[in-house]
């Protein structure tokens, strides 16, 4: 949490078990983090933060990825953020904005957005596709003994 507040990331509303976070960890120190809010098939992104001294090392891209490829494994169709400071960040990674009415009103209802974020915020969109199977990858890493795959 420490990590959060340093950055003025809200955690007033945050499940303490933090069930869809991931953590990156250096030298046994907490420097980055990311979440996921489940909701059905719709997901809310938050708590996306660097450490300082790590922030040219891809690590909220990292966390941010490994997130969203559970979250389509597990069913999420659409992911939503508020944000006041990263909007350019999310852009390059292909997220497009959207109006705050625009978002499922299970997540508006969320106090992150009634009022922990202003209502200045820039909201967010990404469409997760499904993960893509090729069936020769199949083949490739699925043999039997004496198949002759190998």
């Amino acid at each position: 949490m420490n990590l959060l507040q340093a950055e003025n990331l809200p955690t007033d509303d945050l499940n303490p078990e933090l069930p869809h976070f991931l953590l990156a960890r250096a030298n046994g120190a907490l420097v980055g983090v990311a979440g996921l809010e489940v909701y059905g098939t719709d997901a809310l992104l938050r708590s996306v933060v660097v450490h300082k001294d790590y922030r040219n090392y891809h690590i909220a891209r990292r966390l941010t990825n490994d997130l969203l490829k559970q979250a389509k494994l597990n069913g999420i169709k659409d992911v939503y953020l508020i944000t006041t400071t990263a909007d350019r960040y999310f852009e390059k990674q292909g997220y497009a904005r959207v109006d705050r009415e625009a978002i499922p009103a299970a997540i508006r209802s969320t106090q992150q957005f009634s009022g922990l974020c202003p209502s200045t915020a820039v909201t967010m969109h990404s469409r997760l596709e499904k993960p893509r199977v090729r069936l020769s990858d199949l083949q490739n890493s699925c043999c039997t003994p004496n198949s002759g795959c190998c």
